[in-house]
C-alpha cells in the first residue's frame, strides 16, 4: 500500500490561487479512479477534480472553502500501487512556500442552517446544480424538505429574492476586468481581417442528411483552425514568463457566456479529429461551462480561441486576447453581400474574421499566413 499526495492541478495557465469549495467524499469512503474528490472555483468556473487512482481518502488536509494554490497538497490518497518512488516518501519535507497558505477554513458551523450527518450542507443533488448555475451559495439557504433538506424551490426562491448571487457575480466581473486590464496594457496586440465566403459551408450544411444534426458555424470554423495550425506550427506557440513556447498538441479554445461571465473552454488534442467529433465535444464543454461544472482538461493551454457574436448580429469586432493564449479570433455574422467574382458583382454569404495576436510571439507574415489558411479552409477545403 501506498499514501499518495492528492494535489491541486493546474487549472489554467494564470490562475495561480482557487476555492476548494467542498469535498464530494468524507475520510475512509472507497475511492475508484476518476470519481470526482472536491470541486474548486478559479473565478470563471467550477471545476470537478477527480481521483487519479482507485483506493480510500486516508486524509483532508484543506477543508471546504480553503484558499489553496495549484500544486499544493490538499489530502493524502491510501492505494494500492507500490513502487520506489513512494518509499520514505509519505511525510515529505515541508514547503515554505506553500505552508504560509490557509489550509483549513474557518469555522462554518455558525453560518450554516443545516448540515448532512457527514459535515456537508443537507441538500439534493439537483439542488446544489441549481445553486451553482444561478450563483446562489446554498449554506446560506434554510432548507423546506425532510430533515432541513435544501430542495430546488429552496434555491430558486432566494435566487428570485436577490438575496443572494449578486456578490458573487461581482466577484467574477472584477476578476474578468482584472485579466482584461492585464492583457491589453501588456500585451501589444495586432490585428489581422479578412472576409471569407460561406457559400461553401453553407451548401455542404444544407446537404446534410435528414436527421443529422448540421454543426454550427462555431464548430466549423474550430475545425478550419485546428486544421490551419497544423499547417501553420510556427503560430502554434505563446510568450510565457519571458520566453518563447511551442506546443505539441493542437488546442482550440472558445468563448462561452454564461451568468458567471464569460469563460474560455479549451478542446485539447484537436490533430486528427473530424467535425462531428468537434461538434459534440464542443456541445459537451459549452454546457460544462454554462453549469460551472468544468474539468481541469476544459481549462488546459490553448492554441487559439474562436470568439464568435455573429448570432448577435454582429458584424466584425476586435477581441482582446486572454493571456497567455496567443491569438483570439473574432467572428462576425454570415450575411449576404455583394462581392466581384470574374468581374461580376454577385450575392454571396460574408463573414468578417478578424485575429488578434501577440506580437512577442507571432510576427504579421505567420498570422497573415494562418488565418489564409482558414479563410481557404472554410471557402472549399472542409468535410461538413
Amino acid at each position: 500500500m501506498a499514501l499518495e499526495d492528492i494535489v491541486i492541478p493546474q487549472v489554467g495557465e494564470a490562475v495561480d490561487e482557487v476555492t476548494l469549495i467542498e469535498w464530494l467524499k468524507t475520510v475512509g469512503d472507497s475511492i475508484s479512479e476518476g470519481d470526482v474528490l472536491f470541486e474548486v472555483d478559479t473565478e470563471k468556473a467550477i471545476v470537478e477534480i477527480p481521483a487519479f487512482a482507485d483506493g480510500t481518502l486516508a486524509e483532508i488536509i484543506c477543508g471546504d472553502n480553503s484558499l489553496v494554490m495549484p500544486l499544493q497538497v490538499v489530502g493524502k490518497l491510501e492505494t494500492a500501487r507500490a513502487s520506489s518512488d513512494s518509499a520514505g516518501q509519505d511525510n515529505p519535507p515541508a514547503d515554505p512556500v506553500l505552508d504560509q497558505r490557509p489550509s483549513h477554513p474557518e469555522d462554518l458551523a455558525t453560518a450554516r442552517s443545516s448540515l448532512a450527518p457527514s459535515g456537508k450542507t443537507a441538500a439534493s443533488p439537483r439542488a446544489r446544480q441549481l445553486a451553482r448555475s444561478m450563483s446562489v451559495d446554498i449554506t446560506t439557504i434554510t432548507g423546506s424538505g425532510r430533515d432541513g433538506m435544501i430542495t430546488e424551490s429552496d434555491v430558486q426562491g432566494v435566487a428570485s429574492s436577490g438575496t443572494d448571487g449578486g456578490e458573487a457575480s461581482r466577484e467574477i466581473r472584477a476578476a474578468v476586468a482584472r485579466r482584461t486590464a492585464i492583457s491589453k496594457s501588456t500585451v501589444p496586440h495586432f490585428y489581422v481581417e479578412m472576409d471569407v465566403d460561406f457559400s461553401t459551408v453553407e451548401e455542404r450544411r444544407k446537404a446534410m442528411p435528414p436527421g443529422n444534426r448540421a454543426p454550427t458555424i462555431t464548430a466549423v470554423i474550430i475545425d478550419a483552425c485546428a486544421q490551419a495550425l497544423s499547417l501553420v506550427p510556427d503560430v502554434n506557440v505563446s510568450f510565457h514568463d519571458g520566453e518563447l513556447e511551442r506546443r505539441s498538441t493542437v488546442a482550440v479554445g472558445v468563448s462561452v457566456a454564461s451568468e458567471r461571465g464569460l469563460i474560455n473552454v479549451t478542446l485539447p488534442n484537436l490533430s486528427g479529429a473530424d467535425i462531428s467529433e468537434i461538434s459534440a465535444r464542443l456541445a459537451e464543454a459549452t454546457a460544462r461551462a454554462r453549469a460551472f461544472q468544468l474539468r481541469p482538461d476544459d481549462l488546459e493551454p490553448k492554441s487559439l480561441v474562436v470568439s464568435n457574436l455573429g448570432m448577435y448580429g454582429v458584424d466584425a469586432f476586435t477581441a482582446i486576447i486572454d493571456v497567455p493564449d496567443p491569438m483570439i479570433l473574432a467572428v462576425g455574422r454570415v450575411v449576404p453581400r455583394p462581392v466581384v467574382s470574374d468581374d461580376v458583382v454577385v450575392i454571396r454569404p460574408m463573414a468578417r474574421l478578424t485575429l488578434s495576436v501577440d506580437h512577442r510571439a507571432i510576427d504579421g507574415e505567420g498570422a497573415a499566413i494562418f488565418l489564409g489558411h482558414v479563410r481557404r479552409i472554410l471557402e472549399g477545403g472542409i468535410d461538413v
